[in-house]
């Protein structure tokens, strides 16, 4: 019950508070809201495979990868027999090969969907509403793949601004329904930018290879795929059906 007055009470302090000043406050939070397009079809954009992002770790590094190679140590080929081996190799090659040749380093992105833990406490009595994501890895957050035995660490430059996000009042209307600690799904959208396949380095105890990409854009959704918080770069562009009210911070939330 007391949970329930709660929620009531923040709902009428936001509405109230929207009409009195006749827009959305900034305040003195590190994030305000700035009404950005967007498409309800980023919930269901399909991840990027360990082969897409190894092929475009490949692409950024400057490097072709032996695709004979690639095919041979897989286990699917060492267990065909010969007459089988042949075909594969050379379909498979000519596969792979013809899927890197058209891959252009500027304009491919890297999708990822991660089940993340959110904390999103709302304090409407001290205007103090945050949200907290606890990512999957520890330390350096990084999200790992393997293509061809060779363990990518691909690297969202500046998603730590994303650990603690302070949320204005509109924010946190949109997002009210969602209090609480949650497992929520994270969309992330990165353009790569550079990658080492000569100097791996050390995440959590094992060596990886880099893969450095930029944040176009990272959304957070409900278990019905309700969108909670979301932020895209200025430069990133959706398709599809637009509408989706969206939220962008202009700094780093204070922690």
């Amino acid at each position: 019950m007391d949970a329930m007055k709660t929620h009531l009470f923040f709902l009428f302090f936001v509405l109230v508070l929207a009409f009195l000043v006749g827009g959305i406050p900034e305040g003195g939070g590190s994030a305000w809201a700035q009404a950005v397009s967007s498409s309800r079809t980023m919930s269901l954009v399909k991840p990027s495979s360990a082969e897409d992002v190894g092929l475009l770790f490949y692409k950024v590094s400057g490097a072709r990868p032996d695709f004979g190679l690639i095919i041979r140590q897989t286990r699917a080929y060492r267990e065909m027999n010969a007459t089988e081996r042949m075909k594969v190799l050379e379909s498979e090659t000519g596969r792979l090969s013809a899927k890197f040749n058209s891959l252009d380093a500027k304009s491919s992105v890297i999708v990822i969907r991660a089940a993340v833990e959110m904390v999103l406490t709302l304090d409407p009595p001290n205007k103090k509403y945050t949200m907290d994501i606890k990512y999957p890895s520890t330390g350096t957050i990084f999200f790992p793949y393997e293509f061809s035995g060779r363990p990518i660490a691909v690297l969202a430059d500046g998603i730590e601004n994303f650990e603690s996000v302070a949320l204005n009042t509109q924010e946190a209307l949109k997002a009210s329904r969602h209090e609480g600690r949650r497992t929520v799904t994270m969309v992330l959208e990165l353009k790569p930018l550079s990658g080492s396949y000569k100097a791996p380095i050390m995440l959590e105890g094992a060596r990886h290879y880099p893969l450095l990409a930029q944040i176009g854009y990272i959304g957070f959704f409900s278990q019905n795929m309700e969108e909670v918080w979301s932020w895209k770069a200025p430069w990133h562009t959706f398709t599809g059906d637009e509408g989706v009210l969206m939220l962008r911070p202009t700094q780093r939330s204070g922690r």
